[in-house]
């Protein structure tokens, strides 16, 4: 009896496998490492293998987390971002005109405790290996010492790395209308255009006024002779 029980359990083991093999095959898992090419379905079950071994892929943080590190320290910690960079770098974590503070959370440029602090020497642009913007020491994370204040971007300049930016009132906007009225740029492409189109509509238009004034002239003269044509009678 009891190996009949046995084989039927072994039985719908083996039904169960075939629905949903995913749960019998650890071929695509990241608990051994990166799962080799093809060990996966596709890419969404790769991506459901990765978040399910958080405790390998993002160092035992949870998934809306990032793991860091504090200076001089090899304990892992997990924060929102990584202190020391911000968004108006790189928007990796944080947002645009937002830093990432020492204790590894987002918060608008703006509300930085050494924004429009004084400084002493101006920043020269330098660049990380990945691109992103080196920030001032004397300024902190996000901001840098323009003209011997730390702002988060010089008022008027724009920004093309990664999509057009520009710099309005202290912070980064992408905003179109701005990019329309404000950036010279791209405001010389539209009034290219209308005055292309003007250049072309008026001297049609003036030729057509002055057609239909000859027009109205040469009728009112015909109209003229024929009624002195007819008084002669």
């Amino acid at each position: 009896m009891w190996l009949r029980h046995f084989l039927f359990l072994i039985l719908l083991l083996f039904f169960f496998c075939l629905i949903n093999h995913s749960l019998c095959d650890d071929s695509c898992s990241y608990s051994g490492g990166t799962p080799e090419a093809g060990s996966c379905d596709g890419p969404i079950t790769r991506s459901i293998a990765k978040r399910s071994s958080l405790s390998v892929t993002n160092s035992d943080c949870s998934i809306g987390l990032v793991p860091y590190k504090k200076d001089g320290s090899s304990t892992i910690l997990c924060g929102e971002c990584v202190p020391g960079t911000s968004g108006t770098d790189s928007e990796s974590t944080c947002a645009l005109n937002e830093f990432c503070t020492d204790s590894a959370s987002c918060e608008h440029i703006k509300s930085h405790e050494l924004y429009g602090a004084t400084c002493p020497y101006d920043d020269i642009i330098s660049f990380t290996s990945d691109g992103a913007v080196v920030g001032s020491s004397w300024c902190g994370t996000g901001l840098r010492c323009i003209q011997h204040q730390c702002v988060g971007c010089v008022e008027g300049s724009v920004n093309y790395t990664g999509g057009w930016r520009m710099c309005v009132h202290g912070e980064w906007t992408t905003s179109a209308w701005v990019r329309i009225t404000k950036d010279p740029i791209a405001l010389a492409a539209p009034l290219t255009i209308i005055l292309c189109f003007l250049l072309f509509i008026l001297p049609v238009s003036c030729m057509a006024c002055a057609r239909r004034k000859r027009e109205k002239i040469e009728g009112l003269y015909f109209e003229g002779e024929e009624s002195s044509y007819d008084d002669s009678y």
